[in-house]
Protein backbone atom coordinates (compact mmCIF):
# COMPACT_ATOMS: atom_id res chain seq x y z
CA UNK A 1 0.00 0.00 0.00
CA UNK A 2 1.28 3.54 -0.88
CA UNK A 3 1.31 6.12 1.40
CA UNK A 4 -0.26 9.34 0.98
CA UNK A 5 1.77 11.95 -0.53
CA UNK A 6 3.96 9.79 -2.32
CA UNK A 7 3.68 8.87 -6.14
CA UNK A 8 3.86 5.35 -7.77
CA UNK A 9 7.33 5.77 -8.89
CA UNK A 10 7.04 2.62 -11.46
CA UNK A 11 3.74 4.51 -12.60
CA UNK A 12 3.14 3.51 -16.15
CA UNK A 13 4.66 6.43 -18.27
CA UNK A 14 5.64 6.10 -21.43
CA UNK A 15 9.34 6.18 -22.45
CA UNK A 16 9.27 9.33 -25.13
CA UNK A 17 12.78 7.83 -26.46
CA UNK A 18 11.88 4.53 -26.75
CA UNK A 19 8.91 3.79 -25.93
CA UNK A 20 8.96 1.16 -23.03
CA UNK A 21 6.09 1.07 -20.28
CA UNK A 22 7.77 0.08 -17.45
CA UNK A 23 5.41 -2.70 -15.51
CA UNK A 24 7.14 -3.59 -12.23
CA UNK A 25 10.68 -2.15 -11.06
CA UNK A 26 13.32 -3.04 -13.66
CA UNK A 27 16.19 -2.46 -11.16
CA UNK A 28 16.24 -4.51 -7.86
CA UNK A 29 17.91 -3.09 -4.57
CA UNK A 30 21.63 -2.91 -5.00
CA UNK A 31 21.65 -3.39 -8.57
CA UNK A 32 22.81 -0.06 -10.77
CA UNK A 33 20.87 1.42 -12.97
CA UNK A 34 22.94 2.18 -16.47
CA UNK A 35 24.64 5.42 -16.02
CA UNK A 36 24.63 6.16 -20.12
CA UNK A 37 21.09 5.97 -20.06
CA UNK A 38 20.78 8.20 -17.18
CA UNK A 39 22.99 10.56 -19.16
CA UNK A 40 21.12 10.09 -22.34
CA UNK A 41 17.91 11.18 -20.31
CA UNK A 42 19.17 13.59 -18.52
CA UNK A 43 20.29 15.02 -21.89
CA UNK A 44 17.17 15.39 -22.89
CA UNK A 45 15.95 17.94 -20.74
CA UNK A 46 13.76 15.15 -18.68
CA UNK A 47 13.99 15.60 -14.68
CA UNK A 48 15.28 12.79 -12.62
CA UNK A 49 11.75 11.42 -11.71
CA UNK A 50 10.50 11.70 -15.27
CA UNK A 51 14.04 9.57 -15.60
CA UNK A 52 12.68 7.27 -12.61
CA UNK A 53 9.79 6.50 -14.17
CA UNK A 54 11.00 5.69 -17.60
CA UNK A 55 13.72 3.43 -16.08
CA UNK A 56 11.58 1.59 -13.35
CA UNK A 57 13.40 2.51 -9.80
CA UNK A 58 13.02 5.55 -7.73
CA UNK A 59 13.84 9.15 -8.29
CA UNK A 60 16.48 8.84 -5.51
CA UNK A 61 18.26 5.96 -7.21
CA UNK A 62 18.47 8.33 -10.17
CA UNK A 63 19.66 11.22 -8.24
CA UNK A 64 22.27 9.14 -6.58
CA UNK A 65 23.49 7.45 -9.86
CA UNK A 66 24.09 11.24 -11.66
CA UNK A 67 24.85 12.62 -8.54
CA UNK A 68 29.40 13.88 -8.99
CA UNK A 69 28.65 14.28 -12.61
CA UNK A 70 28.95 17.89 -14.55
CA UNK A 71 26.93 17.14 -17.27
CA UNK A 72 26.54 20.68 -18.00
CA UNK A 73 30.75 20.78 -18.35
CA UNK A 74 30.13 17.77 -20.96
CA UNK A 75 29.32 19.48 -24.01
CA UNK A 76 32.58 21.53 -22.86
CA UNK A 77 35.05 18.87 -22.40
CA UNK A 78 33.47 17.46 -25.93
CA UNK A 79 34.41 20.15 -27.64
CA UNK A 80 37.87 20.88 -25.92
CA UNK A 81 38.73 16.90 -26.26
CA UNK A 82 41.47 16.98 -28.08
CA UNK A 83 43.23 19.37 -26.21
CA UNK A 84 42.50 18.24 -22.99
CA UNK A 85 43.85 14.38 -24.16
CA UNK A 86 46.87 16.62 -25.84
CA UNK A 87 47.31 17.99 -22.61
CA UNK A 88 47.61 15.23 -20.14
CA UNK A 89 49.12 13.08 -22.75
CA UNK A 90 51.89 16.12 -22.25
CA UNK A 91 52.04 15.81 -18.93
CA UNK A 92 52.29 12.27 -18.99
CA UNK A 93 55.35 12.37 -21.20
CA UNK A 94 57.23 15.35 -19.20
CA UNK A 95 56.67 13.25 -15.80
CA UNK A 96 58.67 10.09 -17.46
CA UNK A 97 61.99 10.54 -15.87
CA UNK A 98 65.35 8.90 -17.30
CA UNK A 99 65.08 6.42 -14.32
CA UNK A 100 61.62 5.58 -15.18
CA UNK A 101 63.00 4.43 -18.64
CA UNK A 102 66.11 2.75 -17.55
CA UNK A 103 63.48 0.56 -15.22
CA UNK A 104 61.23 -0.39 -18.03
CA UNK A 105 61.15 -3.63 -19.94
CA UNK A 106 62.17 -4.26 -23.49
CA UNK A 107 58.48 -5.17 -24.63
CA UNK A 108 57.60 -1.53 -23.18
CA UNK A 109 60.37 0.55 -24.68
CA UNK A 110 59.58 -1.27 -28.14
CA UNK A 111 55.66 -0.72 -27.98
CA UNK A 112 56.22 2.41 -26.66
CA UNK A 113 58.65 3.40 -29.26
CA UNK A 114 55.85 1.75 -31.67
CA UNK A 115 52.82 4.23 -30.16
CA UNK A 116 54.79 6.93 -30.36
CA UNK A 117 56.22 6.44 -34.27
CA UNK A 118 52.47 5.57 -35.14
CA UNK A 119 51.34 8.96 -33.61
CA UNK A 120 54.15 11.20 -35.41
CA UNK A 121 52.99 9.54 -39.12
CA UNK A 122 49.40 10.41 -38.12
CA UNK A 123 50.00 13.85 -36.98
CA UNK A 124 52.15 14.58 -39.75
CA UNK A 125 49.55 12.87 -42.46
CA UNK A 126 51.31 9.32 -43.33
CA UNK A 127 50.10 6.51 -43.47
CA UNK A 128 49.81 4.52 -40.09
CA UNK A 129 49.04 1.06 -41.87
CA UNK A 130 51.86 -1.32 -43.54
CA UNK A 131 50.04 -1.89 -46.59
CA UNK A 132 51.43 -4.37 -49.56
CA UNK A 133 50.93 -2.82 -52.64
CA UNK A 134 51.39 -5.58 -55.06
CA UNK A 135 49.36 -7.52 -52.85
CA UNK A 136 46.43 -5.49 -53.01
CA UNK A 137 46.76 -5.11 -57.11
CA UNK A 138 44.28 -7.03 -58.61
CA UNK A 139 45.70 -8.87 -61.95
CA UNK A 140 44.29 -6.04 -64.17
CA UNK A 141 45.88 -3.56 -61.85
CA UNK A 142 49.46 -5.61 -62.62
CA UNK A 143 49.00 -6.18 -66.46
CA UNK A 144 48.52 -2.03 -66.58
CA UNK A 145 51.33 -1.52 -64.57
CA UNK A 146 53.57 -3.55 -66.58
CA UNK A 147 52.56 -1.81 -69.34
CA UNK A 148 53.03 1.73 -68.36
CA UNK A 149 57.18 0.26 -67.18
CA UNK A 150 57.34 -1.48 -70.68
CA UNK A 151 56.20 2.15 -72.36
CA UNK A 152 58.52 3.92 -70.37
CA UNK A 153 61.72 1.71 -71.30
CA UNK A 154 60.55 2.04 -74.90
CA UNK A 155 60.47 5.46 -74.85
CA UNK A 156 64.23 5.56 -72.00
CA UNK A 157 65.33 3.25 -75.29
CA UNK A 158 64.35 5.23 -77.93
CA UNK A 159 65.95 8.28 -76.52
CA UNK A 160 69.57 6.44 -76.27
CA UNK A 161 69.43 5.34 -79.68
CA UNK A 162 68.64 8.75 -80.80
CA UNK A 163 71.14 10.66 -78.56
CA UNK A 164 74.03 7.87 -80.21
CA UNK A 165 73.11 8.25 -83.47
CA UNK A 166 72.95 11.67 -83.10
CA UNK A 167 76.81 11.71 -82.08
CA UNK A 168 77.46 8.99 -84.58
CA UNK A 169 76.39 11.53 -87.04
CA UNK A 170 78.33 14.37 -85.83
CA UNK A 171 80.86 12.42 -86.22
CA UNK A 172 80.85 11.39 -90.35
CA UNK A 173 80.25 14.56 -90.72
CA UNK A 174 83.04 16.32 -88.99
Amino acid sequence: MQKKGKKNSVANTQDSVTGDVPVKPKYAKGRPIPLERCVELVKKGLSHSEIAKILGCTRESVSRRVQGLELGSLKDYQENEHTILAFHRRRILNSITDNDLKRAGLSQKVIGAGVLLDKERLISGKSTANINVSAEMTCEHRAIAEEVIKQIKIKELDKVLNESSSEDTNTYTE
